[in-house]
């Protein structure tokens, strides 16, 4: 995701920006270690690219300053909104496969082959507590209950297009749990990551130290 005020308007064309401009393309993430933050470094890595990592104290903060300009792109989880509405330009989503909701935006793998980054969410609890005390809520169906009218039924809806099939099973939640872990340190390793803040003045409020 971009600020619309970059040239780039396609994954190419935003390699060959970073690559022209080094350190000069700030990349905005929900903080450092973070999934924006990995997303990122795993995008460096597969393209070469030198970009200065700005971590923000959360995801809101991030994208509010990509889309007043502070900050050139950032990895983000979920901007259908802004997109619609122009404030950030799109050019590709880190998924294995395109989004239902916005199945113009090609993948990241298109260009990149391999990347793959997915934000999922899981429910663990204690190793003894009884199976019966859970149940899944599909998304699609909580849109038609709207979760008791207290958030918007078109959200879920599109949250529901946008989210991972991650499984429905203790066996497969612990698989993505380890996949995700061995990803995550490569990526770390491989990017020499120290966690240190962008020599970047936007002032303290936002910025994670």
């Amino acid at each position: 995701m971009v600020n619309p005020a970059v040239p780039a308007k396609t994954v190419p064309e935003f390699i060959a920006y970073a690559k022209a401009n080094p350190r000069k393309v700030n990349m905005a993430s929900d903080g450092n270690g973070a999934v924006q933050h990995l997303a990122g470094e795993l995008f460096k890595i597969m393209t070469g690219v030198d970009m200065a990592h700005v971590p923000y104290l959360g995801a809101h903060p991030a994208l509010t300053d990509l889309m007043s300009g502070q900050v050139q792109v950032t990895f983000v989880t979920s901007t259908v909104e802004y997109i619609k509405a122009g404030k950030v330009r799109p050019l590709a989503v880190t998924t294995a496969t395109r989004w239902e909701a916005m199945w113009d935006i090609p993948t990241l793998s298109e260009f990149l082959p391999g990347y793959d980054v997915a934000v999922w969410i899981g429910v663990s609890a204690p190793k003894r507590q009884r199976a019966m005390c859970f149940a899944w809520v599909d998304l699609r169906e909580a849109s038609e209950r709207e979760l008791d009218s207290e958030w918007p039924a078109d959200w879920i809806e599109e949250l529901a297009k946008i989210s991972p099939d991650i499984g429905d099973s203790v066996k497969e939640t612990c698989e993505l749990i380890e996949i995700t872990r061995t990803n995550s340190v490569a990526i770390r390793n491989d990017a020499a990551l120290r966690y240190e803040v962008a020599a970047f003045d936007l002032g303290d409020r936002n910025i994670d130290h």
